[in-house]
Parts: C-alpha cells; sequence; structure tokens
C-alpha cells in the first residue's frame, strides 16, 4: 500500500494536470480551430476536481484495480495510469452528488460547488465522465481490451447514476414505502459499481477471461454495499474526527438507510411515527437529529446492519479465495475488504 499510494497519485496528475500547457490541451482536448487559452482548462476545469484530489482520499478504487491487477499475474505496464480510471469517474460522482443533496461538507471542508458556484462545479465533475474514455481511445492497448473497458465504463457507470437517482427519489419523496431489497439494491448500483469498474479493469489488462470478470464483479458489488452500509453508519454514529460529510446528515435529507428502513420494520407505532416525522422534516436541529439516532440505536438496527456487512464480505472473500490465486496480493485484497466495514471514516 504504501508503494502504491504514491504511483497513484502520480497517475492522477500525470492524466489530468491542475495547470495544463498548451501540448497537454491539444492533446486531450483536441486541436482547437481557432483558439484556446491553457488557462481556460485551469479555471473552468481543473480548479474543480482539483479541490478534492488535494484534499486526498481514501484511494480504495484505484488500489483494488492494481491488487486485482497483480494478483491475476498482470503484466500491463500502464497499470497505474489505468487505476487513475475508477477514482477520476469517483471523483466527479462526488462533486455531482453534494450538489444534488446540497451537501455543506466534504472531507471537513466546504463542498466544491459551495467554494466555486455550481455551474464551474456541474461542468468539472462532469467532464470527470467522459476523460476515461479519452484515456483508452488514446492508449495503446489492444482493440480487444479497449472494447471490454468501454463496456464495463458505460454499463456500470449507467448503474451508478441509477443508484443515484433511486437514492434522490427517495429523499424526495419521503411517502414511499421502501423496502430492504430496495436499498441492497440501491447500494450494488450506486457504490458497488464503481468498484466492480475498479476491479474488472485490473482484470481485463491482467487477460482475465469472462468467468473471472464475473466474479471479480460479484465481489466488487459486495465490498461497494459493505463500504455503502459503514459509510451510512458513519455519518450517523461517527467516530473522533470522522472525516466525511456532516454528521446526521442522513438524517436531515431524509434518506433511506439500512438503519432507518431496518427500524421502521420494527418499531412500535408511536417511534415509527416519530422517526418518519423526524425523516421527512429536513430538520438540522442537533437534538431531533439524536433523537432520530437513540430510536434506531434503541430497535438495534445498527447492530443488525453492520452485521449484515460483515456476511456480505465474508462472502465476497470466499469468493476471491475461488477466483484469485495464493499470493500476498491475494491476501491484502482481502485486508482491503475488511477494511470497507472496519474503517472508522
Amino acid at each position: 500500500m504504501e508503494q502504491v499510494l504514491p504511483k497513484i497519485k502520480e497517475a492522477i496528475k500525470d492524466n489530468l494536470p491542475e495547470h495544463a500547457d498548451q501540448i497537454w490541451v491539444e492533446n486531450n482536448i483536441g486541436n482547437a480551430r481557432y483558439s484556446i487559452s491553457p488557462d481556460t482548462w485551469n479555471t473552468a476545469c481543473s480548479k474543480s476536481f482539483y479541490e478534492l484530489f488535494r484534499r486526498g482520499g481514501k484511494r480504495i478504487r484505484p488500489v483494488i484495480t492494481c491488487l486485482t491487477h497483480d494478483a491475476l499475474a498482470g503484466t500491463s505496464e500502464d497499470i497505474y495510469k489505468f487505476s487513475a480510471i475508477p477514482e477520476i469517474i469517483h471523483t466527479g460522482t462526488l462533486i455531482i452528488d453534494d450538489i444534488e443533496d446540497s451537501s455543506e461538507k466534504r472531507r471537513e471542508k466546504p463542498t466544491v460547488h459551495k467554494l466555486i458556484g455550481i455551474p464551474i462545479a456541474v461542468n468539472g465533475g462532469n467532464f470527470l465522465y467522459f476523460y476515461p474514455q479519452l484515456m483508452i481511445a488514446n492508449s495503446d492497448l489492444p482493440c480487444e481490451k479497449k472494447a471490454k473497458m468501454y463496456d464495463v465504463i458505460a454499463r456500470e457507470g449507467t448503474q451508478v447514476h441509477m443508484g443515484q437517482g433511486m437514492d434522490i427519489d427517495w429523499s424526495e419523496n419521503p411517502n414511499q414505502d421502501v423496502k430492504l431489497a430496495d436499498y441492497l439494491q440501491m447500494c450494488a448500483y450506486k457504490t458497488g459499481a464503481l468498484m466492480t469498474i475498479a476491479a474488472k479493469i485490473g482484470g481485463i489488462l491482467a487477460d482475465a477471461d469472462s468467468q473471472v470478470l464475473d466474479n471479480l464483479g460479484t465481489i466488487a458489488t459486495n465490498a461497494g454495499m459493505g463500504f455503502q452500509i459503514r459509510d451510512d453508519y458513519l455519518n450517523l454514529k461517527p467516530t473522533e474526527g470522522v472525516w466525511g460529510k456532516e454528521t446526521g446528515e442522513d438524517i436531515t435529507e431524509g434518506k433511506a438507510t439500512f438503519f432507518a428502513i431496518d427500524t421502521l420494520n420494527k418499531a412500535d407505532p408511536d417511534d415509527k411515527k416519530t422517526l418518519t416525522d423526524i425523516l421527512n422534516s429536513n430538520t438540522k436541529d442537533e437534538e431531533e437529529i439524536k433523537r432520530a439516532i437513540s430510536i434506531i440505536d434503541k430497535y438495534g438496527s445498527f447492530d443488525e446492519g453492520m452485521q449484515f456487512a460483515h456476511y456480505l464480505i465474508d462472502e465476497a472473500k470466499q469468493k476471491v479465495d475461488r477466483a484469485l490465486p495464493d499470493s500476498d496480493y491475494k491476501r491484502i485484497f482481502k485486508e482491503i475488504l475488511d477494511y470497507t466495514i472496519n474503517r472508522e471514516k
């Protein structure tokens, strides 16, 4: 990990410079028919996503790309370059997600759109959805590998937006009867699909066959679902110095989380009404948020959710044992899976 992370960071910079020169703009944006200044890139595009890149992050997705590739004995010289793809797409989703949720903070600082305005933030976030395809097109990869990578990004990227759409719809139309199965599918799409992009790119670059790629997809989906459940947990029960959005924001947004849905299925009529009313009120009152959290705690839903997250990761680790040969990379891969549900921020 200590050796991989600096290389991933460097790969992101190499692919997307914070301050571009004329040559980079022409090679990556295209020759201007009339005139284009690199300054436009710096102010209208890179300014938005470098605001997040500079804040760091877990980089779990590019790490998974590298680990998958190495565990399958891949020999691609461009593994670090392409490991940046899931991180680039992920950063785009964060920028747009914060706008859609009207979030105030990301990684303990104001969200990008709060700092530089919604128009530039939207433009920068959208740019990150498209740029990875250009990275692939401009590469020396064989056409078959390019096609497989395009397919993964298109299919899984579509699922990311479907999952986000489900999440938004439930928040904006709170009277829907959202089932636990609905929530889990949302997680599989919204978070699992990005993990799948990461794992499958590593597999494609290592010449994995279709069955191995399918197994990697299942492993990554489970990892993403476990990650999302843990993320929702930390939003409501953060550890000291948590690095994320505002504590209790999911209550304010009325989000259908595993914990809220499980509680509403168990609660007596009075508690159910109280929790429903708070979730529907979009309150930012700290006492009301704490009241909602205490109701969820009362019915053991935090423990229930984390038990299910552990089940998902245990299942993923069993598939890792079948899909990947024994190696240090495989061991580290399983440690990364454990990290998704045991992390403290």
